[in-house]
């Protein structure tokens, strides 16, 4: 009797899926793709472009680039763009961004 049953598990795993568990796996599919699509990866370093530039007045600036991490405990990939002239740098509690309160 053992045996009997395992060849029928057997049987059963190899048959096609009905028309049914394929819709159902597809539009899974499709909701993971749509909803919840994968996160891209990518490479500051290479496709962000040059990390200083020359503005059309003349001004340069220069790009830093650092990771901050999110409540959910992600990596956030972030870029800030400063002045290369320390005279020009102005700080966030200054310009009004606050940190003070």
């Amino acid at each position: 009797q053992l045996k009997k049953e395992q060849e029928a598990a057997v049987a059963q795993k190899k048959r096609k899926p009905s028309k049914w568990q394929m819709l159902k796996e597809g539009y899974e599919g499709l909701v993971c793709a749509v909803v919840r699509p994968p996160r891209s990866r990518y490479h500051p370093q290479h496709e962000l472009g040059p990390r200083r530039l020359r503005l059309e007045g003349g001004q340069e600036m220069s790009r830093e680039d650092f990771e901050l991490s999110n409540y959910q405990g992600h990596t956030l990939q972030c870029s800030k763009w400063a002045p290369m002239d320390p005279a020009l740098r102005v700080s966030a509690a200054a310009a009004g961004g606050g940190g003070g309160d």
